[in-house]
């Protein structure tokens, strides 16, 4: 069957060639539109649309209704046709599509193969279908929340139309021509207010990434910036504004929730009665507990309620009271590295946890704070300052984060740390935290290259240091297992005595006898690999040497967590000894 031309046909080849196109039904292709409506993209596109529309009855009121106008504005004439190729790869899309996820997946993929911006304005209607389907698809509501904000497009449904020819009338935002052309009216699209929100709230939907970690063995931390996504399910009378996960959390995130909502109301006096909204994260299937991301839901929920927008490159961590403080949280080294891999332009943690980047500072060096900007956050109001979408932002903080990207165009280029001691370099730094003093990232960089960096780990960095060097001979002591040549690499012990070594001048130096502890032990274990003794006797002296070792390590760390001051600097409480 041959496929008739169209109006997705038309805006692609507009796109690609800005020339008007000739039709008529049944007409062959002109061998660029063929070629490019023949990509896996445009494919995708055209049976997914085409799949939706064949199984309408199995959607939402609201998703029928965006299927059907998606429909007709992507096809002329009638609901979507077979391709030239025939029933046979219609049937192979409707089998792929079996499986909803492929569907929506196929979907928001193909939406990146929109460049120009009217291929942006239909992607953003793309992408809103994908989240009305299924509002837990972070990935497609993250892409649909980057066009509005970077592209400043807009939904604007009504301004999808049926072709000339049809059966209904062609409304306003699309003008059919005499001989076959068409040209759609885009400017319907810009500057429309986004979806329709529920009643007292000014969004219906709102992203922001938060930060979350995985702890790892040796006191490692593998973090992540995770797109989180807070989506207005509907509303229901009397009943109060109620806000649940996803999937299922623990109980600290849980109570994390009842603190955000007092804080909320506080703030704005009432809530809107009956609403029903979700919170979700990218990663759906991964255990989640801890308040860390209490800052994170609380401007998520503070923008459906308000219409604030946030900045696609911003990332949170940090705990929140009913009063709006923010608390420490845990992770958070790995937390910006996480930012940092994910390309995030600013992360926000917390003021508790501000000496984490001064030992970040003294075990990596200057180059991640260049990569990105660090802020310290003690109060919610902390928080939303610096998340606004960047044009939002208060004037004075708007340059003194452009002021920042500047600094961070000379020390990121190859070679440019050595710019840290440049004069302007520091002039500007010095501006930065005139304006934004919590600016760590500033703060840092102009200690290190004025020469008063910190000398010192802090007390917790010293510890966690100490473990990750440590890990493999620690696991194995603390699992009791003394077949060292089974257990252990032949360069562990050398690896753990060199990194100790050389890492004890920067400890604390309360915590250097748990480092010169573990030495002595490594001592030990390089014996057992390198020269193990045969006979019995001095096997058997080697193995209490070991043990000995190993029970003065644990004694050292004993008595570093009773000391009082180490208690009180690490929060430590009594019955968690």
């Amino acid at each position: 069957m041959k496929l008739q031309f169209s109006i997705l046909t038309t805006i692609l080849f507009l796109a690609l060639s800005n020339l008007p196109v000739q039709a008529q039904e049944n007409a062959p292709f002109s061998r660029s539109v063929l070629n490019y409506i023949s990509s896996e993209d445009s494919r995708n596109i055209y049976y997914a649309i085409f799949y939706l529309s064949e199984k309408a009855e199995e959607l939402s009121y609201d998703s029928k209704q965006k299927v059907e106008k998606l429909t007709r504005f992507f096809q002329y004439e009638n609901a979507f046709r077979t391709s030239q190729s025939g029933d046979e790869e219609k049937d192979q899309y409707f089998q792929r599509y079996q499986d909803r996820k492929t569907l929506l997946e196929d979907l928001t993929k193909s939406s990146r193969s929109f460049n120009d911006e009217r291929g942006k304005i239909a992607a953003t209607h793309l992408l809103d279908l994908v989240v009305t389907i299924d509002p837990h698809f972070v990935e497609a509501a993250y892409e649909r929340e980057k066009l509005f904000i970077n592209d400043n497009t807009r939904l604007a449904w009504n301004g999808l139309s049926k072709a000339k020819g049809t059966s209904s009338r062609l409304p306003g935002g699309m003008v059919a021509a005499s001989g076959g052309v068409f040209e759609v009216d885009f400017s319907i699209m810009s500057g429309v207010a986004t979806g329709s929100a529920v009643g007292g709230l000014a969004k219906s939907q709102s992203l922001i990434k938060g930060l979350l970690v995985q702890e790892l063995s040796g006191s490692q931390f593998a973090g992540e910036a995770s797109q989180m996504n807070a989506t207005v399910l509907g509303k229901s009378s009397g009943s109060s504004m109620s806000v649940k996960f996803n999937q299922k959390v623990g109980e600290m995130m849980t109570d994390a929730v009842g603190k955000m909502m007092s804080f909320l109301k506080s703030r704005h006096g009432t809530l809107p009665e009956g609403v029903q909204v979700e919170l979700s994260f990218e990663e759906q299937y991964i255990p989640k507990d801890g308040p860390s991301a209490g800052v994170a839901c609380t401007l998520m929920l503070d923008a459906l309620l308000k219409g604030h927008e946030y900045s696609p490159g911003f990332a949170v961590t940090g705990a929140l009271d009913e009063k709006g403080a923010v608390g420490g949280v845990g992770g958070v080294d790995g937390k910006i590295r996480g930012a940092i891999s994910r390309n995030c332009e600013m992360v926000a943690i917390p003021s508790e946890n501000e000496r984490v980047i001064q030992d970040l500072l003294i075990l990596e060096g200057p180059a991640n704070l260049a990569k990105i900007q660090i802020v310290e956050i003690e109060t919610y109001d902390d928080a939303l300052q610096v998340a606004k979408k960047h044009d939002t932002r208060d004037e004075e903080v708007k340059k003194a984060i452009e002021t920042f990207r500047e600094v961070q165009a000379v020390l990121n280029r190859p070679g440019g740390l050595a710019y840290i001691n440049n004069r302007q370099v520091q002039s500007k730094l010095r501006s930065v935290l005139q304006v934004l003093p919590n600016h760590l990232s500033a703060k840092y960089l102009l200690l290190k290259g004025m020469g008063r960096d910190p000398g010192n780990l802090t007390l917790l960095g010293s510890v966690q240091a100490i473990d990750r060097n440590a890990a493999p001979l620690i696991n194995a002591l603390r699992e009791g297992d003394f077949d060292i040549q089974d257990r252990l690499r032949k360069d562990s012990f050398a690896e753990t005595m060199s990194a100790l070594t050389r890492l004890r001048p920067l400890l604390d130096e309360r915590t250097r006898p748990c480092a010169d502890a573990i030495v002595t032990y490594s001592g030990y274990v390089r014996v057992a690999i390198n020269n193990p003794p045969r006979s019995p006797s001095a096997r058997n002296q080697l193995i209490n040497n070991l043990r000995s070792s190993g029970r003065d390590v644990g004694t050292q760390y004993d008595q570093l967590f009773k000391r009082p001051d180490v208690k009180a600097e690490l929060m430590i409480d009594d019955e968690d000894e």
